[in-house]
């Protein structure tokens, strides 16, 4: 499945895939990576990878 399709499906069911990647990026920018890894529930090394390109310094 392609990204495009996703979100054509994604978007059919009222999800807004655009809306949400900016805000998991906004929060990347403002919390530590650790956190975002527990609240979004992915891996520490994709965290401390969103958090890095969202421009955050915090450690952790």
């Amino acid at each position: 499945m392609t990204a495009s399709h996703l979100t054509v499906r994604l978007n059919r069911v009222g999800i807004r895939a655009r809306a949400s990647r900016n805000t998991a990026l906004l929060l990347a920018a403002q919390i530590p990576a650790s956190v975002l890894s527990d609240v979004l529930g992915i891996s520490i090394t994709c965290a401390v990878a969103w958090s890095h390109d969202a421009g955050n310094t915090r450690p952790g």
